[in-house]
């Protein structure tokens, strides 16, 4: 079965190359690491067997889930787990607090 109606890949990269919306430095860049890393991965697999690949792609998944856990609750401190409120109370002057009595 072939590709549904709209464009391709090949049909968007053309587009937006003639656009000038390609960034040709970054995209030649990525794939002189793509074609590294794909020889590399080839070389110790054919030279250390499938146990080596199978440890390294494990930890690299569990590296993956880490920086993503550290990503999503990283930002939340624990000291906002207890809030008072969650917006400021602002008097009828508009200042905070400003209306409260000695």
């Amino acid at each position: 079965m072939g590709p549904g109606p709209g464009f391709g890949d090949a049909d968007l990269a053309c587009a937006l190359a003639a656009e000038g919306r390609v960034l040709w430095l970054l995209g030649l860049g990525m794939a002189a690491c793509n074609l590294t890393g794909a020889r590399l991965g080839v070389h110790y697999a054919l030279q250390r067997g499938s146990r080596f690949i199978r440890i390294v792609l494990l930890c690299v998944v569990i590296a993956l889930v880490v920086k993503l856990a550290y990503d999503q609750f990283a930002w939340w401190p624990r000291a906002n787990l207890i809030r008072a409120a969650p917006f400021e109370i602002r008097s009828a002057s508009g200042q905070p607090g400003s209306d409260r009595r000695p």
